[in-house]
C-alpha cells in the first residue's frame, strides 16, 4: 500500500474524556488496541522526540477535519502501510490545503473534499475496517467438548504420576477418569525407552509414539509445563513449534523475563500460555509469583491468551484463599492446577477434593461463573507411589457435583 512518505516514528498521546492519559500510540500493535480512546477523546501530537506532549486536538464534530488531518488519519495510513493491506482504502494527510486523500490499492484522488461530519464519519469507519484487517485472530483454542467431565475439561498433571513413565502416566490418568493430559519436560517416555526423556525436544518418531499411546487410551493433550520459555525468539519457537505439533492448547511457564518473546509467539502460533504459581518464599522476596496481584500485573495489559494457571494449592500453601485469587484474575485464569490440601500453610499435603481447606466446590462454582474453559490438571503431590484411588476421587467429586450443578 503506497503511503506519502512521511516518517512511521511519530508518537501520539492519547486522553480519555476526563483528560486522563490513556496511553502512547507509536507503532500499529500499539494504535490497533488503543486508538478507539480517540473517537472520544483528545489526541496530541508530541514537540518532537523526546519532547513533551502537547497541543491535545480534541476530537469532536467541529475540528475533527484538522484532527484527524493531522493526527488520526496519519495512524490509519501508518497501520495500512505497514501492514500492506491490499486495496484497503487509508486516509492519509496532505499539506495543509483544506483536502484530505482517499486512495484504495494505487488509485488515489488528492482533490476530494470532505467536511468535518462526512470526514469524521468516514475516517471512523475506514478506521474500523483497518484495524479489522490486521487485528490476529484472539479467540481460545477450544478442546472438544467430549473431554468434559462433570462440566470441566478434567485430567491430570503428569507430574502426579513422575514416578512413572510417560506411557504409564497416560494410562493412569485414563484409569483414573481423567480425559485430558498435561504434560511436563523430563518424563522418561516408557519402559521400553527408559533412557528417552520426554520434552520438547522429542523426536518425530517419539511424538508419534505418544500420539498412539494418547489415541489408545482416548485422551487430549492439553498443557505442557511448568517450562522455562528463552528469551531468544528462535529458541521460543521450538517450544512452541512442539505445542502445536502436539496439539496443546497451552503452555505453562514462570518465565515472567520473556513475556515480549511469549506474546509474540503466542500471536504466531495460537498457542496460549499460563504463569504458574509456586508458594510463597519466606527468604525470597524477588520470588513474587504466588501473588496473584502480582500475575494480574504481567498479563492484563498483554495478549488476552496470556494468563494464569491457577495452582490453589500452593496459594494455600501461601496462605491464600483460592476463590479470592480466582476472583483477582477474573477473565485471565487459562488453567488449573486444582488441589485441596488439609491445612493453610508450608506442610500442607493434597487429600482428595472436599475433604480439605481449599472450598472445592465454591471454586468450581467460581470458574464457572468465569466461563472458565480451560483445563483443570489434578496434580496430586501425595502418596505418590500409589496416588490413583485418590486422583479417582477427585474426579469423582467434580463428576458428581457437576452432575448435581446440572452443568
Amino acid at each position: 500500500m503506497p503511503h506519502s512518505g512521511r516518517s512511521l516514528a511519530t508518537r501520539y498521546l492519547v486522553r480519555d474524556q476526563g483528560g486522563n492519559h490513556r496511553g502512547n500510540i507509536a507503532h500499529p500493535s500499539d494504535s490497533r488496541v488503543r486508538i478507539f480512546s480517540a473517537f472520544s477523546g483528545t489526541v496530541g501530537a508530541p514537540n518532537g522526540p523526546g519532547a513533551p506532549y502537547s497541543n491535545p486536538h480534541p476530537v469532536t464534530d467541529t475540528n475533527c477535519a484538522e484532527s484527524f488531518r493531522k493526527i488520526t488519519i496519519k495512524v490509519i495510513e501508518v497501520i495500512s502501510a505497514e501492514r500492506k493491506i491490499p486495496y484497503c482504502v487509508a486516509i492519509r494527510s496532505l499539506p495543509d490545503s483544506g483536502h484530505s486523500g482517499l486512495h484504495r490499492g494505487r488509485h488515489q484522488n488528492p482533490n476530494l473534499d470532505m467536511n468535518p461530519t462526512t470526514l469524521f464519519r468516514t475516517a471512523s469507519c475506514w478506521m474500523a475496517f483497518a484495524l479489522a484487517s490486521t487485528l490476529p485472530t484472539q479467540a481460545q483454542t477450544k478442546i472438544p467438548d467430549e473431554y468434559k467431565t462433570g462440566g470441566f475439561f478434567m485430567g491430570c498433571q503428569a507430574y502426579t504420576f513422575n514416578r512413572y513413565t510417560v506411557f504409564e502416566a497416560i494410562e493412569k490418568t485414563a484409569a483414573a477418569g481423567g480425559k485430558v493430559i498435561e504434560f511436563f519436560p523430563g518424563q522418561k517416555l516408557s519402559k521400553e525407552d527408559p533412557t528417552v526423556a520426554w520434552d520438547h525436544n522429542a523426536s518425530d518418531e517419539t511424538i508419534q509414539k505418544v500420539k498412539e499411546q494418547l489415541a489408545k487410551y482416548h485422551l487430549q493433550p492439553v498443557n505442557y509445563g511448568v517450562v522455562g520459555v528463552p528469551k531468544n525468539e528462535d529458541e521460543a519457537r521450538k517450544l512452541f513449534k512442539f505445542a502445536k505439533t502436539i496439539g496443546l492448547r497451552a503452555i505453562t511457564t514462570e518465565s515472567v523475563d520473556a513475556i515480549d518473546t511469549i506474546e509474540k509467539m503466542v500471536k504466531e502460533f495460537d498457542i496460549m500460555v499460563a504463569f504458574h504459581d509456586h508458594p510463597r518464599r519466606p527468604d525470597d522476596a524477588n520470588y513474587k509469583m504466588w501473588d496473584p496481584n502480582y500475575i494480574l500485573s504481567v498479563v492484563k495489559d498483554r495478549d488476552p491468551r496470556i494468563g494464569s494457571c491457577a495452582d490453589t494449592g500452593h496459594w494455600v500453601r501461601s496462605n491464600l484463599k483460592p476463590v479470592d485469587c480466582l476472583r483477582i484474575l477474573k477473565g485471565r485464569i487459562v488453567s488449573s492446577h486444582l488441589k485441596d490440601l488439609n491445612e493453610f500453610g508450608h506442610n500442607a499435603h493434597d487429600v482428595p477434593y472436599g475433604e480439605g481447606v481449599s472450598d472445592i466446590p465454591a471454586i468450581l462454582q467460581e470458574l464457572k461463573d468465569q466461563g472458565f474453559a480451560g483445563n483443570i490438571s489434578i496434580e496430586y503431590e501425595y502418596h505418590w507411589e500409589n496416588s490413583s484411588p485418590e486422583v479417582g476421587q477427585c474426579i469423582g467429586f467434580v463428576r458428581g457435583y457437576g452432575a448435581a450443578k446440572g452443568w
